[in-house]
């Protein structure tokens, strides 16, 4: 996904989603990639190997959590 396509996606303030970006690409958890648009380069992110791990556990999180919080509040 593109900078802008984020903002849009998260409504976050460009400066934070800035460094969020930075830290989960130091974090190896998403990746840069170069495209050529027009004879400019457009920056696309998307997730790595780790980063798609990381988001099936946290997914399976989710659920687990939504099905504790179904049971609770019956």
């Amino acid at each position: 996904m593109s900078f802008n396509e984020l903002e849009k996606i998260m409504s976050a303030y460009p400066d934070t989603l800035n460094k969020r970006l930075k830290e989960l690409v130091e974090y190896n958890l998403v990746e840069p990639m170069v495209h050529v648009v027009d004879g400019k380069n457009r920056i696309k992110h998307r997730l790595t190997p780790k980063g798609k791990q990381l988001m099936a556990k946290l997914n399976d999180f989710i659920k687990l959590a939504e099905e504790l919080e179904s049971k609770i509040l019956l």
